[in-house]
């Protein structure tokens, strides 16, 4: 184990204001993957999985989540396929159902025919 054979090495890691700018000892951040590297900030630095979620997705999708325009929901309904679902990712207080259930009206003009599902995910329940 790294961390028990080489604490010294780990020091600057585990004391970093800003350890997303570190480099993990040992040449791990070149071997590990975004989200291997989200796990050690999961266990060392709960308070940064937040901004460390969003390097996942960056990395992931090549889109900085934090500068997206606001979504047009017919664009995002053209782009979308049957097997897989629309992810919003919001900032706290938005709320897109209005406009989901506007855009289904207008769509589908079949009244209560639809089933809104929703899944929340609290920063406080990540940490």
């Amino acid at each position: 184990n790294s961390i028990t054979a080489h604490p010294e090495a780990w020091q600057t890691y585990l004391q970093a204001r800003n350890p997303m700018q570190e480099t993990l000892p040992h040449a791990l951040s070149a071997r590990l993957s975004h989200f291997q590297k989200l796990l050690l900030l999961r266990v060392f630095h709960p308070r940064c999985v937040p901004a460390g979620m969003v390097e996942v997705v960056k990395d992931w999708s090549g889109v900085d989540v934090l500068r997206l325009p606001p979504v047009e929901i017919s664009s995002a309904y053209e782009d979308s396929l049957c097997t897989i679902p629309l992810l919003f990712i919001l900032d706290p207080g938005t709320d897109p159902t209005e406009g989901i259930e506007a855009f289904a009206d207008s769509t589908f003009q079949v009244p209560d025919s639809r089933q809104l599902i929703t899944l929340e995910a609290m920063c406080s329940s990540i940490q």
